[in-house]
């Protein structure tokens, strides 16, 4: 198999779509189990514990001067 072929497994790969193409994902409902905030030295973080159909996960926020990345 070629990587050029366009019979190659990469080309029939179920997730390989153009960006933009894809529909917006459904809302999952998400439980907050536990959340707590933790400063180090001028960045604070949020760590929440939460809980979905597919299972438990930590999602950590990043807040810098006001502004927040995830």
């Amino acid at each position: 198999m070629n990587a050029n072929d366009p019979s190659s497994f990469f080309h029939r790969h179920p997730y390989h779509q153009q960006y933009g193409s894809q529909p917006p994902r459904p809302l999952v409902q998400e439980d907050t189990l536990k959340s707590e905030q933790i400063h180090i030295e001028r960045k604070s973080f949020l760590l929440t514990l939460k809980e979905n159909p597919r299972g438990r996960f930590l999602r950590i926020t990043e807040e810098v001067g006001g502004k927040r990345s995830v």
